[in-house]
């Protein structure tokens, strides 16, 4: 069971949103040196990857999809066919 992102400290809700931030607008340029870019071009999958194994570091993965019993809300795969029907009843 993953655990509840409200049982986590300040310290570690703060750890979570710094490093967030880095990842999504900090760029080291080629002298070494580190600043802020809100243009900067993300690499989506990378991005998430990151944010995949921060999530797990702290325990919030979500239980294997095949776990019915545990299953609270619809996966991302379930979301995007969802998602894709909307769009075609849409037309």
């Amino acid at each position: 069971m993953p655990r509840d992102p409200a049982e986590l400290s300040h310290e570690s809700l703060a750890h979570i949103v710094r490093l967030v931030q880095q990842w999504l607008y900090r760029e080291e340029l080629a002298d070494g040196t580190l600043r802020w870019n809100l243009d900067k071009e993300w690499g989506a999958v990378d991005v998430c990857c990151d944010l995949a194994a921060l999530l797990e570091s702290y325990g919030l993965i979500p239980p294997a999809a095949e776990d019915s019993s545990t299953k609270t809300s619809p996966s991302y795969s379930e979301r995007s066919r969802h998602d894709t029907h909307a769009r075609r009843d849409d037309r």
